[in-house]
């Protein structure tokens, strides 16, 4: 699979991500920063976050991009792959309704 580009359709935020949001970083903590990420084809004021989606074949694919292609279908290509997930990075986003 690491290559392909396959079709997901964006479920939401990421658990590991939203419980990054919920409880802010205490000193001597790591953080892992999901939420300030700037993707180069978004512009500066759309800030992302690690996002979860479904690929045709039920597959779990984490990946990041803005919150607004929550139920949108996007175009990811594989980076990684775990025992249960993918990971993957944004190829194009959905065209406008």
């Amino acid at each position: 699979m690491i290559g392909k580009t396959v079709e997901v359709m964006v479920e939401g935020e990421s658990k590991l991500a939203s419980k990054q949001n919920a409880y802010p970083s205490a000193p001597g903590t790591v953080e892992l920063k999901w939420t300030t990420k700037r993707l180069s084809h978004f512009s500066d004021s759309v800030p992302t976050t690690q996002l979860i989606g479904r690929t045709r074949g039920d597959q779990v694919l984490a990946f990041d991009g803005p919150r607004t292609l929550k139920g949108k279908l996007v175009n990811i290509q594989v980076t990684d792959a775990r025992n249960l997930t993918l990971f993957g990075k944004l190829i194009e986003t959905p065209v406008p309704a």
